[in-house]
């Protein structure tokens, strides 16, 4: 089962836990009203898992990769390891299976202190658009992990600060169980284009009222549109 806790602030080695004396640890609950998710899988049978065969299709996880990270297998290691862990946000959902050793995932949390997230074999994470994270190997200096997308995957990522992004408002909204309701048409290079034409809120865990209707235009591709979303957010990107 993954592990969360509260970092220390020493000048360690990143790839020591830096666990706070008293220890301080997150429990899943905290993580998902953070928007972090978790599920634990058989990384032995990954491939014919049912579990994750379904997790993919309910979440439209159509795109995915493996990437080994180790000195031995990854081009420009040293490197990489630097760009991991520097501090940062995406547009989209990040979501990394973790197919054989270990490694940390660190979170910022609602006042801005890091949360360290221990992730080995069978653990499947998502980390929602706009929240800051960082990733590094742990002492075993060994990863091998399935990288998943929703559609075609878009690797960039914008070191902090990258507080002008709408994905860093709408992490703040607290409302969750939201439909958003989309009226559009497919031209053949799959651009959608289309107007919004309603997003109600279901049941507010902040005690907040329905979203009022709204209209909105937008040019986005198909996978920027995510309906029925647990946390209210369009990813709706410009397509250039």
């Amino acid at each position: 089962m993954v592990e969360a806790w509260y970092m220390d602030e020493s000048g360690e080695d990143q790839r020591a836990p830096h666990r706070q004396e008293p220890h301080r640890p997150v429990s899943l609950e905290q993580l998902r009203r953070l928007g972090v998710f978790h599920w634990k899988l058989d990384a032995d049978n990954y491939e014919t898992d049912p579990d994750l065969a379904r997790i993919r299709k309910e979440k439209n996880y159509s795109w995915m990769d493996i990437i080994t990270i180790h000195k031995d297998k990854l081009p420009n290691y040293q490197d990489k390891i630097k760009i991991f862990y520097e501090e940062h946000l995406h547009l989209d959902d990040e979501i990394r299976y973790i197919l054989e050793g270990s490694g940390y995932f660190d979170v910022r949390d609602k006042d801005d202190k890091w949360i360290r997230i221990f992730m080995e074999k069978g653990d499947m994470i998502t980390l929602p658009a706009g929240i800051y994270h960082r990733f590094t190997l742990d002492e075993n200096n060994y990863v091998k992990a399935m990288r998943l997308f929703v559609g075609e995957p878009v690797w960039t990522a914008y070191n902090r600060p990258a507080d002008h992004f709408p994905a860093r408002g709408q992490r703040s909204t607290g409302v969750e169980g939201e439909t958003l309701k989309v009226a559009v048409s497919a031209d053949e290079d799959k651009t959608c284009r289309g107007t919004i034409v309603s997003i109600f809120s279901g049941t507010s865990g902040a005690g907040l009222p329905p979203l009022a209707p709204l209209k909105l235009n937008f040019t986005s591709t198909f996978r920027s549109i995510l309906i029925q979303k647990k946390t209210f957010k369009h990813h709706l990107h410009s397509t250039e």
